[in-house]
């Protein structure tokens, strides 16, 4: 009933326009006295007005189906009249781009979900250590001093957590927060290690910047935030206690500056390297109480993808871990 409703009022202007065509015929013919004349025309025309509302009914409900069968994400059927078909051809593009969107942004939110469960997660252990350490405190199981001590260094933790998950929240919408810059990668790099003198200094690792300075495209923010995840890898599979090194090694190789990261640490496995870049992938060592999260090579590896940068992980020929990144330099 709608269908013949809307094929009513589709034809509505045309079918006043037509009877009253007819009408004035009639009122010719009728002035003129000849009524009986006017009879076989108007059967006629008639006749021609109900083959044109049903062939147009015809192409008009075909196209409702193709209407309906494309908000079923389903393919048209072919239309024989070419203004229908560009008409099809336009919404199966919206309708396609629409879909991927839709599909970008559940991505995202699953994402998003994914990694801020994984953050807060990592945070319940720094927020837990600290609670049984007052409570040692308290009971005096432990002295004040120490229990400072131990807390600074979850305090350290539960920050390290806090800016990784504001800086998985922020890369989502990377390409509104980048601006590409000639940077002195040297000059940088001894930036970013003051930043995390602390970090250093607690854990004995002391680091080496070696090669020449070296000019680099790349966003400075960005930048700070992938190193310092490389520290805090390198920091954190190298302390045992004893006095260490971590090497920033900057090296020019054709239309690229290379940046290794080696530190004195326990390595990676061979059988881990082709998955340390997948989301909340510890490995071997990271299950062996190093408080790995999963979450920061990830993170470097985005953030290299965004910045058409490449990132690598291996063993160093003298022991420990050695990360790479590729740099981009103007031509």
């Amino acid at each position: 009933m709608n269908k013949f409703l809307l094929i009513i009022r589709k034809n509505r202007f045309f079918s006043i326009i037509y009877f009253l065509a007819m009408a004035c015929v009639i009122g010719f013919y009728s002035l003129i006295g000849d009524t009986e004349e006017v009879v076989y025309p108007i059967l006629v025309a008639i006749l021609f007005y109900v083959i044109y509302m049903v062939v147009d009914s015809i192409i008009f409900l075909h196209h409702i189906l193709n209407v309906e069968r494309l908000g079923e994400n389903q393919i048209p059927v072919e239309s024989g009249r070419a203004d229908n078909q560009e008409i099809y051809n336009a919404m199966l593009k919206i309708h396609s781009k629409y879909n991927s969107e839709i599909t970008r942004i559940l991505s995202y939110s699953r994402e998003d979900k994914r990694f801020t469960s994984g953050c807060v997660h990592n945070l319940k252990t720094p927020v837990t250590v600290s609670s049984l350490l007052l409570q040692r405190a308290k009971k005096g199981e432990i002295s004040c001093e120490e229990a400072v001590d131990n807390l600074e260094i979850e305090i350290v933790r539960i920050n390290e957590g806090l800016n990784m998950l504001l800086d998985i929240q922020r890369i989502s919408e990377f390409e509104k927060d980048y601006e590409l810059h000639e940077l002195n990668l040297t000059q940088e790099v001894r930036e970013i290690i003051n930043a995390n003198k602390s970090l250093f200094i607690n854990s004995r690792i002391y680091p080496k910047v070696e090669g020449e300075e070296a000019l680099v495209l790349s966003d400075k923010k960005w930048n700070s935030v992938l190193i310092s995840q490389i520290i805090s890898n390198a920091v954190k599979y190298s302390k045992d206690g004893t006095e260490k090194h971590i090497h920033f090694v900057i090296e020019k190789s054709d239309n690229k500056v290379m940046l290794s990261v080696i530190d004195e640490g326990i390595g990676i496995s061979e059988y881990d390297i082709p998955r340390a870049f997948d989301a909340f992938f510890t490995g071997e060592n990271g299950r062996k109480g190093y408080n790995s999260s999963g979450i920061g090579l990830y993170l470097c590896k985005k953030i290299c993808d965004r910045l058409n940068m490449s990132i690598e992980i291996g063993n160093a020929p003298l022991g420990g871990c050695k990360v790479t990144v590729s740099y981009l330099t103007k031509m």
